[in-house]
């Protein structure tokens, strides 16, 4: 008898995350991770088009960040920004989890709505949306934004809260009986 075991993603691991060192030379940064990897970026490709400018050649490094100095406060890139750009497996990987919870608040949005018997129209009139966005909420196809989230739940009666996914829940819907 032989016992599957589901691969651990790379993500998953202390190391993956980990930032050992980080350099610049000629608009690349080589940026070394504590499981190995040794990935590269062009500087112009980190920062806003409004960020000040940086003194690339004084870069340091804490175990989840590059810092990058300038004339006023430094610039801080976290490890999954870097890691997202150089690695196409976790890039996807948060894509589907932000897909899986824009589902899992979509979903809830809905559950609350019926709950307190309100058709997506009346809810949508009172949030001050459409009923077009509204249903693109509750579907999970549009990725809503935090001011409209946290008033379509006052709107309903509850503060952000509301949308905590239970650890325990095996489909990351929150219980309402619980409620």
């Amino acid at each position: 008898m032989s016992v599957a075991t589901a691969r651990q993603a790379p993500w998953d691991t202390r190391h993956y995350s980990l930032i050992v060192s980080a350099a610049h030379q000629m608009g690349v940064l080589t940026v070394v991770f504590g499981d190995g990897a040794t990935v590269q970026l062009a500087v112009m490709d980190l920062l806003a088009e409004d960020a000040p400018p940086a003194d690339w050649d004084r870069v340091t490094t804490s175990s989840h960040e590059v810092m990058v100095p300038t004339d006023s406060d430094p610039i801080e890139i976290p490890w999954d920004v870097i890691r997202s750009r150089t690695d196409a497996a976790f890039e996807q990987h948060l894509t589907d989890r932000e897909a899986a919870s824009a589902r899992i608040v979509g979903a809830r949005v809905g559950e609350l709505r019926d709950r307190l018997h309100l058709t997506g129209r009346d809810l949508a009139a009172r949030a001050g949306i459409t009923p077009e966005r509204l249903a693109a909420i509750e579907a999970g196809t549009d990725g809503v934004s935090l001011p409209v989230l946290e008033h379509l739940a006052a709107v309903m009666g509850h503060d952000l809260r509301i949308f905590v996914v239970d650890a325990a829940n095996d489909h990351g819907v929150p219980n309402l009986a619980d409620e």
